[in-house]
């Protein structure tokens, strides 16, 4: 290629000479390159038995070239800002080694003479010897050309001197060729009502570049995806003032581009193509607002019961094994839609897995989806949602956020820091991408949602030292497999994406770790990079049987992988994996039944993905028993003996790198998600998760949910509660008087009394006052203003039996118990589990409707908070005065309320009642 204005400038971002482009240039060339005569006729024999494409496009895709799609300009972009600095270093020795004979051959072994003088068939053979090379150094430096080349193909919309003229969609010609049309064709888009589709208001930032923008909040949560969002909308519903940081930005599904090189680009962290440091995984995660709840493919699998008994037991935190986490896993799927639904249907490959599986006998089943139960056809939902049907986070939970008033966005900001002084959080320090604005936020709480990639980059970046930041990482190791059905329209990219699972091997050797079996997002970028390469030819043949591919992906539970996380000086992440014996094992026995099942349901051919391993092809005798024929038995011994060595591997879920646990030795935060080195600095993504969970995205929001309605807010001095799998509306507010030796969350009446250390349990001889005041809307600052003055035991002695009332109206449902006690009463709440809140339950109390009084526009705060007082001191007073309804069963089967009626003067106390409860409730 000359050396124009565009390989000048791809020099300049990488570092490179003209000698080390030119080689450059030559490896994207022979990796994509024009087929001669002989192999573009067999080309066009093979698109013509396969599926009847047009042999004009058929003979323009034999032609095509890595310098039709424009690779230079693209590649260095990517490399430059994607590539850590001493990897580009490595590059360039590389580029520059392989023009000389001796280190060509050495570092092929192809023949004693430069890179640019191979033939093509000489390159196609040191391509394949460093894509297989035991350096991971030379693997990578023939991964990223070959996976950005494809990608740039394969994923784009127009290619080769695109002048915006071109109408969308209609621009690649390599796309006719292999019957891809390039949108979502089960719909037409232009007939989706976008205009009711809730759209985030973000805070407008617009200063003077490199001016300081001052912010004040309770809460700043870092990350939008399925841990931010959960707990940003269960926070502002509680009454408090969160604010949302966003790396990404938010798209609208009307302005999305359904072009996976764009999308990329914009949608995911690294732009798609983060490798770790040996090149041997690749790696998707969102980054955008919705963070990956915006593209997962709707697939959405509750937590097994096997799961949370591990993570119970073995790990100490015994939340997940409770009814209260069940009760998060219910809310979370109703409110994100989560069913199995007859109207959803399954595509040709769900198909396939189903009925394959049901032949040979192995277990298999539907997958919930998150649409609500709507017949949800869209292949095109790992690039975001056409449609608007998917219900991600940034269409329930921000969108429940925004709607309380309390919460406020920020995109396109990078948080540099989390400020903490003496150990306590004091706010963040933030800037946007755009215009370099800085930003600081004062705040007492900080969530890090910024996920299992980020987060422990971010804890390290603010100062935290603890051993286990950035390590125990688990990635779901991926690896493809795709079978051929040639007289099958399957058309990967058509219907519902991941609607079917096989879990056959999920319980190897029973430690409930092992593969799983399902059917993957496929437009036609991914599927170029996932598939096996031998060399050009053999590439665009592949290429040209998209439309009767079945693609299957073995997801593994990471048992013994080994993976960490951190970023270098320059902030560029950097990914180290090495696969493990046994999570390697599970993946070979994944792609050896995902093999069975597609050859019992027709499959011709076989691809295991395995870098220069020849596919299986049976002709018709050997398809009448293709799991037995002598050509199968072969084919998969030499699967196993090969392994995972020669093979891309993927990963679409991280988790653990921060994770929770019981002691700082072996974990980053408590069991409450709070940092063992920073009060209140939580962290609420799957960084947290102790070990692999099998699926990320419904545990993520469950555990979050389940934390958000309690130890976080408990923590500022409110929480909220799920009753049976809704929220109520209260018409109360409860004050709650308790005597207690210490102040502190460690004596929260919110937590089982179970669960308490021996020295913070409540002292038999101390009790519970309640007083109940009739329909109030009070404003959620009142509990935190008591609160603080609780907290700081301002002229408050230790023993004494302390108060603050709360409530509130707000469509999100009570208050809760404040650090020091705020027990739940309503007529409107039935069911709820006496036992959570360390008393028995006050049911059906004849409290007006809270829709007739309002108390909340009359009284200052300080004069609600007053009134609090005063009557939560009358009932702590009647309560001790009666000892001997107090000293049962551990001070808790006794209680005291007084009834409040709201009149003009104020609210007035009507009368006392006494209770006794000597049952085990």
């Amino acid at each position: 290629m000359p050396v124009d204005q565009a390989a000048s400038e791809a020099m300049k971002r990488l570092g490179l000479n003209k000698a080390q482009l030119e080689v450059l240039d030559a490896l994207c060339g022979s990796t994509l390159r024009a087929l001669p005569a002989n192999e573009a006729a067999q080309l066009a024999a093979t698109a013509t038995a396969a599926n009847n494409n047009n042999p004009v496009a058929v003979a323009r895709l034999a032609q095509t070239t890595a310098n039709d799609v424009n690779v230079r300009s693209s590649l260095a972009n990517v490399l430059s800002e994607t590539v850590p600095h001493f990897k580009l270093a490595l590059l360039r020795f590389g580029l520059s080694a392989l023009r000389f004979p001796a280190a060509a051959f050495a570092l092929t072994g192809v023949r004693l003479a430069s890179f640019l003088d191979y033939s093509p068939d000489e390159r196609d053979k040191a391509i394949f010897a460093l894509s297989t090379s035991s350096f991971s150094d030379l693997r990578m430096i023939a991964t990223i050309a070959r996976t950005l080349v494809f990608l740039f193909a394969f994923g784009s919309k127009t290619i080769s001197g695109d002048d915006g003229s071109q109408p969308p969609f209609a621009g690649n010609p390599l796309w006719e060729a292999i019957g891809f049309e390039g949108y979502p064709v089960e719909r037409d888009i232009s007939s989706i009502d976008f205009e009711n589709v809730w759209k985030p208001i973000f805070l407008d930032l617009t200063v003077t570049e490199n001016d300081l923008v001052e912010l004040t909040a309770d809460v700043v949560i870092i990350g939008s995806g399925a841990g931010g969002g959960v707990v940003a909308a269960e926070l502002a519903k509680a009454g408090l003032k969160v604010i949302v940081l966003e790396k990404g930005k938010y798209y609208a599904p009307a302005d999305l581009s359904h072009e996976e090189r764009e999308s990329f680009n914009s949608l995911y962290e690294n732009r798609g193509v983060l490798q770790s440091d040996n090149g041997s995984i690749l790696i998707l995660a969102g980054s955008t607002f919705g963070g990956g709840t915006y593209v997962n493919w709707s697939a959405s699998l509750r937590p097994p019961q096997s799961l949370r008994n591990e993570w119970g037991i073995r790990h100490k935190l015994s939340r997940f094994q409770t009814q209260d986490f069940e009760d998060s896993v219910n809310a979370v799927c109703n409110r994100s839609g989560v069913r199995i639904d007859a109207s959803i249907p399954h595509n040709p490959s769900n198909k396939i897995l189903l009925d394959g599986s049901a032949k040979l006998g192995l277990a298999a089943a539907e997958i919930p989806q998150n649409t609500d139960g709507k017949p949800h056809k869209c292949g095109f939902c790992g690039l975001g949602c056409p449609y608007a049907e998917k219900l991600g986070t940034h269409m329930t939970f921000l969108k429940d956020a925004a709607e309380t008033n309390n919460t406020s966005f920020i995109q396109d900001c990078f948080v540099e820091k989390i400020l903490h002084a003496k150990g306590v959080v004091t706010g963040v320090q933030a800037r946007t991408s755009g215009n370099n604005t800085r930003i600081k936020i004062s705040c007492k709480t900080v969530v890090s949602s910024a996920g299992s990639l980020n987060t422990p980059c971010l804890l390290t970046r603010s100062g935290l030292a603890n051993k286990n930041i950035g390590r125990n990482l688990r990635l779901h190791p991926a690896a493809f497999i795709r079978g051929v059905f040639p007289s099958r329209n399957i058309n990967p990219h058509v219907g519902p994406i991941m609607t079917s699972i096989n879990t056959s091997l999920a319980n190897r050797n029973n430690s409930e770790y092992g593969a799983r079996i399902e059917i993957p997002y496929m437009l036609p970028g991914l599927f170029s990079v996932v598939n096996s390469y031998n060399n050009s030819f053999d590439m665009k043949r592949k290429m040209l049987q998209y439309p009767q591919s079945c693609n299957m992906v073995i997801l593994t539970r990471d048992l013994d992988s080994k993976a960490s996380i951190y970023e270098d000086k320059d902030g560029k992440l950097i990914v180290s994996f090495t696969l493990g014996k046994e999570d390697e094992q599970a993946m070979i026995e994944g792609m050896i039944t995902a093999a069975k099942i597609m050859l019992v349901e027709g499959a011709q051919e076989i691809d295991s993905s395995q870098i220069g391993f020849e596919s299986l092809k049976l002709d018709a005798d050997e398809l009448k028993d293709p799991l037995n024929c002598a050509k199968t038995k072969l084919f998969l011994k030499k699967v196993a003996e090969v392994g995972m060595k020669k093979k891309l591997v993927g990963s679409a879920h991280q988790m653990g790198s921060a994770r929770m646990g019981a002691s700082p030795e072996t974990s980053v935060v408590d069991p409450d998600g709070q940092s063992w080195e920073v009060k209140g600095l939580y962290v609420a993504d799957a960084s947290v998760f102790p070990t692999a969970s099998g699926n990320a995205d419904v545990i993520l929001k469950s555990q979050l949910y389940c934390m958000a309605t309690s130890d976080c807010c408990r923590a500022l001095g409110v929480a909220v509660v799920v009753v049976g799998e809704k929220r109520e509306r209260a018409a109360v507010v409860v004050v709650s008087g308790m005597g207690m030796r210490e102040c502190g969350q460690q004596s929260c009446p919110g937590r089982s009394i179970d669960d308490r250390d021996k020295k913070n349990r409540i002292n038999s001889d101390h009790g519970f006052a309640t007083v109940v005041c009739c329909g109030a809307q009070l404003v959620a600052s009142v509990s935190l203003e008591l609160g603080e003055q609780v907290i700081k035991k301002e002229s408050i002695p230790d023993d004494s039996l302390f108060a603050m009332a709360a409530a509130t109206a707000l469509p999100a449902g009570p208050l809760l118990w404040h650090t020091l006690g705020l027990v739940l009463a309503s007529p409107q709440v039935s069911g709820v589990r006496s036992e959570y809140f360390n008393v028995p339950v006050l049911q059906d109390l004849p409290i007006p409707d809270v829709s007739t009084v309002s108390i909340s526009s009359k009284y200052s705060v300080s004069q609600l908070a007053s009134i609090g007082r005063t009557l939560a001191t009358e009932a702590a007073a009647t309560a001790y005065s009666k000892p001997d309804l107090l000293a049962q069963n551990k001070g808790s089967s006794g209680y005291e309320w007084v009834r409040c009626l709201h009149t003009e003067n104020g609210c007035t106390a009507l009368k006392t009642t006494s209770y006794a409860n000597n049952s085990s409730e």
